[in-house]
């Protein structure tokens, strides 16, 4: 594991739904790694213009299953799994964050981008 990590602000979102999101990516990027002979995740984070934090994650994977234009679980116990990628997302969106998943076949990697606006209020 490699990390980059610099100083964000994401007091705006509860350490229940950090640890949502965390866990999850963490969680599939260790399943992935756990497919491929060369293993390998990279966690970043940065702040961009003072304003937007930015949290990236990229794992060796090599080989994903896309349906209906959305990545699904590969894992062969399936009823238990494909839920992660999905409750990231809903938690991104629930503090104004926008995601972005993407394979790099080339590269043998796939990666997960989260933007945060530090300006962005919850509603109640």
């Amino acid at each position: 594991m490699v990390f980059e990590i610099r100083k964000i602000n994401l007091n705006q979102i509860s350490k229940l739904d950090l640890n949502i999101i965390y866990g999850n990516i963490i969680d599939n990027a260790i399943e992935s790694c756990s497919q491929c002979e060369k293993r390998s995740i990279k966690i970043e984070t940065a702040q961009i213009n003072d304003r937007y934090q930015m949290i990236k994650i990229t794992n060796s994977c090599h080989a994903v299953n896309v349906e209906d234009d959305k990545f699904k679980s590969m894992n062969q116990d399936s009823e238990f799994h494909g839920y992660g990628l999905a409750n990231i997302q809903k938690t991104v969106e629930k503090y104004g964050g926008y995601i972005n998943f993407s394979f790099h076949n080339d590269k043998q990697v796939f990666q997960t981008i989260l933007w945060f606006d530090k300006e962005f209020k919850k509603e109640l």
